[in-house]
């Protein structure tokens, strides 16, 4: 089982998948299915995780991050990419996308924390797939700490979930 780091197949590396934590000074970072990582991945790059991949810690990422179909994730997700969660997903932490967006695209996905996008004028920077759960949602206008829903597309057969509480100014 590998975990392969890097930016394309031509300059990627390979740990072991029980890696105490992952730093990609420069690339990307993809685990495989069912691959697993106890400690928290950064990278200046794409970070995916394949189907039941695992994170114990948690992602800082220069680009986007994609988990897929029941990946874990066991504190936040810091990502100034867009951010795609899938299918029956569960992130133990905050969802933070600084510049693009946050997608929940499929059912019965679970964010303990808050889930956290800019607001872009009236486009939908978070969206809220069927029967996901979010601790809170939070579009930041710019610069201000303060939590608008605005920007919440809530497909989630649920209530708008609560507005995050007690935001730190960006940065």
């Amino acid at each position: 089982s590998r975990c392969v780091l890097g930016a394309s197949s031509r300059s990627s590396r390979s740990l072991a998948s029980t890696s105490a934590g992952i730093e990609a000074s420069s690339g990307g970072v993809a685990l495989g299915s069912s691959e697993t990582v106890s400690g928290s991945v950064s990278a200046r790059g794409a970070v995916t995780l394949g189907s039941s991949a695992a994170v114990g810690g948690g992602i800082a990422t220069t680009g986007n991050v994609t988990l897929q179909s029941s990946a874990r994730v066991g504190t936040d997700i810091q990502a100034d990419g867009a951010v795609s969660l899938g299918h029956a997903i569960r992130v133990g932490g905050n969802v933070t996308s600084e510049d693009e967006s946050v997608s929940i695209a499929s059912s019965n996905a679970v964010v303990v924390g808050c889930v956290k996008a800019p607001k872009d004028g009236n486009r939908k920077t978070i969206t809220l797939g069927w029967h996901a759960s979010v601790g809170g949602v939070c579009c930041r206008p710019g610069n201000s700490p303060q939590c608008q829903d605005s920007c919440v597309q809530n497909g989630s057969g649920y209530a708008m979930p609560p507005l995050c509480t007690a935001m730190p100014p960006p940065g």
